[in-house]
């Protein structure tokens, strides 16, 4: 679910930026005009201030209006672009803000994992140690049992070592109880572990 969250996040995100980019070269490539004309003014100006076969209060009407033409131009070219560059701002804050919760969330979901496989290695860890126990115990247990046998055949119902054997006889049942327990326990593992591991899937 993480990486299809994140890949239609960053679909979408990217179709934004595009679609920005889009109004923004549109902007940039209305203003290179705005600058051409006011160029091409400006060039004119030049033009009629070199002409000196005009009359100064010609050159002074011509004056005036290519100014106007220019504040004109400026203020058609400002009032229409204003808005547009207005709501880019306003779009690019607000993707900014959508990456940052992005980030944050990736963030969060990335120490969820981190705790979640450092406590997978640690049952793994555990599960290890309870299965070599096991193991340690089934082969003392079936070596004790290999020698209570031996000195029963041995001994056969010696009065002098019924003690004895009792209390092998004791120690080997404490010992199989006790690996009861740690298969017990082993299940229990076995079992947190395939949760774990099947939790981490689904996230």
């Amino acid at each position: 679910m993480l990486i299809v969250f994140s890949a239609g996040g960053g679909w979408f995100l990217w179709d934004k930026i595009e679609r920005l980019q889009s109004s923004l070269k549109a902007s940039t490539a209305n203003l290179a005009t705005a600058e051409q004309a006011l160029s091409q003014l400006q060039s004119n100006l030049e033009n009629r201030d070199n002409t000196l076969s005009k009359s100064g209060d010609q050159m002074v009407a011509d004056i005036k209006l290519l100014d106007s033409e220019v504040r004109k131009l400026w203020d058609l070219s400002n009032k229409k672009n204003r808005p547009e560059i207005e709501g880019l701002v306003k779009d690019v804050k607000a993707l900014q803000g959508e990456l940052k919760s992005s980030s944050s969330s990736i963030g969060s979901l990335s120490k969820k994992v981190s705790a979640s496989e450092e406590q997978h290695a640690a049952l793994k860890k555990q599960l290890g140690e309870i299965k070599e126990s096991s193991a340690t115990l089934a082969k003392t247990s079936e070596t004790l049992k290999k020698d209570l046998q031996q000195m029963k055949s041995i001994l056969g119902n010696a009065a002098d070592f019924d003690d004895r054997i009792t209390s092998l006889e004791v120690a080997i049942k404490a010992i199989d109880a006790h690996r009861s327990q740690l298969n017990g326990r082993l299940e229990k593992l076995d079992k947190e572990v395939g949760a774990l591991m099947s939790g981490a899937s689904g996230t």
